[in-house]
């Protein structure tokens, strides 16, 4: 998950670190901050603007968790990376850390048949025709700007079982203007594997202190001729597991930090490691299941109050361009539409709401505590 670069390794020096975050945030942006110094990295995962998830990773291998907000810079020396990804790819690293172990832990895992896409500009029965045209062997999964919601296997183009798990005929509510779809294909033995993953049996842990044990430990499992899930926590942004199939490996699967790398970690020698194994009983053949879909728009809240004299909101309007510049009016349209606004029927309290959306659109703090003080004017 590299990303697309909107900052590449700035001297930390030639900048204002506080001032760019806060741009960040305003602009809602989606991906990770990367803040290198000589023997540290720190990491900020950033979710539509919102700080979600920060770790420090260290020379030697070693990670800790880092509050999530108000960073403090280490060092005046280093360099700055801001790098833009995909929703889905911010919400598999934030999987990272929880306990529960599901099939979503193994998303974005394959490669990509159909990028992640609004429900709103797309048709699932349709995608679901084409991946059965295709003979599509992969994962459909649902999700929205807060988590995962389902997934669905396909075997052959066929949907064959929904997470969360059921057999029987299933139908996803959706809320197409706040709900993404993308599909995965990966290989068959995955599929059945992550559809079977329902049959967990009894938990067994185990301590490895080298990658030696670690194969070790793996290669007694595969003597066994049975089928295995391995899970293997190691620090913060770092985690490792295996599947076995009958005594054969299918993947190795290490998420680390902000990638999910088909190899097995590095471990550090004399440190103890716990190993979680799940037996699980993986089915081949399946039923195909009926999957169908309900498009519900989220309900809109009723409006009330006094709308807004056009003195006022011209007078708002005015102060918000004079603050941040040229832009403003593109800007000020903007977060009009996104609010779900009109100028001719705004209220006074949704005027409120929509100035404090502005002040964060506006990156010099001294402009943005100007506007809101103009516009404080305005609405008392």
């Amino acid at each position: 998950m590299q990303g697309a670069p909107l900052y590449r390794d700035i001297n930390l020096d030639t900048i204002n670190l506080d001032s760019l975050l806060r741009d960040i945030s305003n602009r809602r942006l989606t991906g990770y901050a990367r803040i290198v110094y000589w023997d540290t990295e720190d990491y900020i995962f950033y979710l539509e603007g919102t700080p979600k998830y920060a770790l420090r990773v260290f020379e030697e291998g070693r990670s800790e968790l880092l509050s999530r907000s108000g960073y403090t810079r280490l060092e005046k020396s280093g360099t700055f990376s801001f790098y833009s990804t995909s929703i889905l790819d911010l919400l598999s690293v934030l999987r990272t850390e929880r306990e529960e172990l599901t099939p979503f832990n193994f998303v974005p895992y394959g490669d990509e048949f159909l990028p992640s896409m609004l429900i709103a500009h797309t048709s699932p029965e349709k995608v679901f025709e084409q991946a059965k045209r295709s003979h599509f062997y992969g994962y459909a999964v649902f999700f929205n700007t807060e988590d995962f919601l389902y997934m669905v296997f396909l075997a052959n183009g066929e949907p064959i079982r929904a997470y969360p798990f059921t057999d029987k005929a299933i139908t996803l509510t959706l809320d197409p203007d706040n709900t993404y779809i993308s599909l995965l294909y990966t290989e068959p033995e995955l599929v059945y594997f992550l559809a079977s993953m329902g049959s967990f049996g009894k938990q067994e842990a185990q301590r490895v202190r080298s990658n030696a044990e670690l194969k070790l430990l793996i290669n007694n499992l595969k003597a066994n001729r049975m089928s295995f899930l391995i899970d293997m926590p190691i620090s913060p942004g770092f985690r490792f597991f295996a599947g076995l199939y009958s005594g054969v490996e299918l993947f190795r699967l290490y998420r680390k930090v902000n990638d999910l790398l088909r190899e097995e970690p590095q471990l550090k020698e004399g440190k103890s490691y716990k190993v979680n194994i799940y037996s699980i009983n993986v089915k081949t053949s399946f039923e195909p299941v009926s999957i169908s879909f309900n498009l519900q728009r989220e309900a809109k809240t009723t409006r009330s109050g006094e709308v807004v004299k056009p003195e006022t909101l011209r007078g708002i309007k005015q102060a918000f361009i004079e603050e941040i510049g040229p832009i403003g009016p593109l800007v000020w349209n903007k977060v009009l539409k996104d609010l779900g606004y009109t100028e001719d029927s705004i209220t006074m309290e949704e005027l409120r709401s929509m100035v404090n959306m502005l002040a964060k659109e506006i990156p010099d703090e001294k402009h943005a505590k100007n506007f809101e003080e103009k516009a404080r004017r305005w609405l008392t």
